[in-house]
């Protein structure tokens, strides 16, 4: 059992038209949560704020996600969302922890424990910056597989942040793969081509899928199912009864 949602910024952004990415489109298509790039290391994703807001107009279980910048410390990543999000509340933060040759050649810690070291420091300074939305971690097999060698301070981030999962294979992956956690909440596949369904400009769309029912989720966020009122369910109670005679 699963939920469906998706991960997106501006390079799925729809520069032709003034409202962006078509999160109406998307929930309509079968989403049920968003989680929007706030920020790529301290540097604030180009339509962050206008897809965080039309995400949660469109009914949306909207979460953010910053790319980590291990190029500084920690707690400047911190501060520069707590920036960014200027009093908005999502559902749950992740920091994306994965190495980027591309933008930042050869400055990746070259042992697990200084991994391990980073994402502890921005945990501690997400409580320090009085934020209270769940926080999740974001990466893939190689990283968790640098991040073994430190097992000590592995064992206690794992205790404070679940695991949003990086896996491409069609398969699922084994617990082993991902151990120590016991498990992922959300699991993300390869890319999908379903970008233009979903409303976007790119073809290319990050899907993800909550590892459990759509209850799960909403107890994970703290958003309680909404009350079923006395008439809807009179309403109910008439519709099966006409079926039936």
């Amino acid at each position: 059992m699963s939920v469906q949602g998706f991960d997106c910024s501006e390079w799925q952004d729809n520069p032709t038209t003034p409202a962006g990415i078509d999160f109406v489109k998307a929930k309509s298509a079968g989403a049920q949560f968003s989680i929007i790039r706030a920020a790529y290391g301290l540097v604030e994703d180009r339509v962050f704020k206008r897809s965080y807001d039309a995400s949660v107009a469109a009914g949306l279980i909207t979460a953010v996600y910053q790319f980590a910048d291990y190029r500084t410390f920690a707690k400047n990543n911190v501060a520069a969302l707590a920036k960014l999000l200027a009093g908005r509340k999502p559902a749950f933060v992740a920091i994306d922890l994965e190495q980027n040759e591309r933008y930042w050649p050869g400055l990746w810690p070259s042992n697990g424990a200084a991994l391990t070291a980073w994402v502890s420091d921005y945990i501690t300074a997400y409580r320090l910056n009085g934020f209270t939305c769940p926080v999740v971690f974001y990466t893939n097999l190689t990283t968790i597989q640098q991040m073994r060698a430190a097992p000590a301070s592995l064992k206690m981030l794992v205790l404070e942040t679940p695991l949003w999962l990086a896996w491409y294979d069609m398969n699922e992956p084994t617990p082993a793969m991902f151990a120590p956690w016991p498990k992922y909440i959300i699991r993300q596949p390869r890319p999908s081509a379903v970008g233009k369904q979903y409303g976007m400009e790119s073809g290319n769309l990050d899907l993800d899928y909550w590892n459990g029912d759509l209850a799960g989720l909403q107890a994970f966020v703290g958003q309680a199912p909404a009350e079923v009122s006395d008439a809807e369910k009179l309403s109910i109670l008439w519709a099966e009864y006409k079926k039936t005679h």
